[in-house]
C-alpha cells in the first residue's frame, strides 16, 4: 500500500527494524497519523493498527478516501484544480480550511502534493508531485481490515497515549526534532499537530507502556534521549552508524 500523501517527516523505512522489536501480530496504537505510510505497512505485516489523530482536517481527508475515493479522484483531476500560477496556490494555502466536506478534502490532497515540503498550509508550488501515480494511489488505496482510523479529543499527545489501551504498543512518527520544544515551531498550519518533545520524553520515562518514537536524524537526539534505546537506520531502512548515513532514529523505552 502506498499513501497518496507525501511528507518530508514520514516514511516506512524503519518498518523492518520495528518488526524485530515487536512480536507478530501485535496491537499498535499509532499517534500523530498523517500519511499512513508506516501504519499501512505494519498492517500489511499483520499487526492490528489503530491510527489516532486529533486533527479534524487529517481525519476528514482520510474519511473521504475510505468512503468515496473515486469521487475524490474525479474532483482532484478535474480542470477546476489547475493553478493559474504560484499566487493562486498561495491564496489557496490560506483559505482551504474555510471550505467544507469533500471539497476541503480535495484541496487538502492537492495542496499536499503541490507543496515542495508536503504541507497543506506551507511550501512553494512544485507541480511534479501532482501526477498520475499519486492520483492512482488515491483512487486505488485499499484499507486492510486490521487498520482503524480514530479521531481523538483535542488532547496533548501524552494525554492521548494515557487514555489508550495499556496493553498495546505506542507508536508515533514524530519527524523533526528541535530544542524549541515544538515540532513545527511558530509556523503552524491548520493541519499540523503540536508536540512537546520534553513532555513526551518524560512520559516515556514514567509510563509502563511500550513506546516507539520515530524521529528524523538529529545530532542531539542521543543526548536528549539518554538512557533510552536508540536504533539508527539509513535511507534504505538498514541499521546505520549514529553519525554517518543515518536517516531516522527509533527511540524506545523497552
Amino acid at each position: 500500500m502506498r499513501s497518496p500523501l507525501k511528507s518530508q517527516n514520514e516514511s516506512a523505512i524503519c518498518v523492518n527494524e520495528i518488526n524485530k522489536l515487536i512480536s507478530l501480530p501485535s496491537k499498535i496504537n499509532s499517534f500523530v497519523f498523517f500519511t499512513g505510510d508506516l501504519e499501512f505497512r505494519l498492517a500489511e505485516y499483520g499487526h492490528l493498527v489503530n491510527a489516532h489523530t486529533i486533527n479534524p482536517y487529517v481525519y476528514e481527508f482520510w474519511e473521504h478516501v475510505m468512503m468515496d475515493p473515486q469521487r475524490l479522484y474525479e474532483i482532484v483531476t478535474s480542470r477546476h484544480f489547475k493553478f493559474d500560477g504560484p499566487e493562486a496556490f498561495y491564496q489557496l494555502q490560506k483559505s482551504w480550511a474555510q471550505e467544507k466536506g469533500i471539497t476541503r478534502a480535495a484541496m487538502f490532497y492537492v495542496l499536499n502534493r503541490c507543496s515542495d515540503v508536503g504541507h497543506i498550509s506551507k511550501g512553494s508550488l512544485e507541480l511534479e508531485g501532482f501526477n498520475y501515480f499519486s492520483h492512482r494511489y488515491l483512487r486505488e488505496l485499499k484499507f486492510p481490515p486490521n487498520f482503524q482510523l480514530i479521531l481523538d479529543d483535542d488532547l496533548s499527545l501524552e494525554a492521548q497515549i494515557d487514555a489508550s489501551d495499556p496493553d498495546a504498543y505506542v507508536l508515533a512518527h514524530i519527524g523533526k526534532f528541535g530544542y524549541n520544544l515544538f515540532e513545527h515551531g511558530k509556523l503552524r498550519g491548520a493541519e499540523d499537530t503540536m508536540i512537546n518533545h520534553r513532555t513526551l520524553r518524560d512520559m516515556m520515562k514514567t509510563q509502563d507502556r511500550r513506546c516507539l518514537m520515530i524521529y528524523k536524524y538529529h545530532p542531539h537526539i542521543e543526548k536528549f534521549f539518554t538512557h533510552f534505546n536508540l536504533i539508527f537506520v539509513d535511507v534504505h531502512g538498514i541499521p546505520a552508524n549514529a553519525s554517518e548515513n543515518c536517516e531516522e532514529i527509533i527511540v524506545t523505552n523497552f
